[in-house]
């Protein structure tokens, strides 16, 4: 095998680099997107278990 790159082996190195950085920025956005969905989740969960005060007017 020869330590020459070719013109072939540099296109091929790029497209692996933005297809490497394209999975993980998508791989970011659904992480981000899950952690905001839990945390939806979380905040409507301890407000409908959260005691309420009824107060009663006379």
């Amino acid at each position: 095998m020869s330590g020459r790159l070719y013109p072939m082996h540099l296109a091929r190195a790029s497209r692996n680099k933005g297809l490497g950085l394209t999975l993980a920025v998508f791989c970011l956005l659904v992480f981000g997107l899950t952690i905001v969905k839990l945390s939806a989740q979380t905040g409507a969960a301890t407000e409908a278990a959260a005691p309420t005060t009824i107060t009663q007017t006379r």
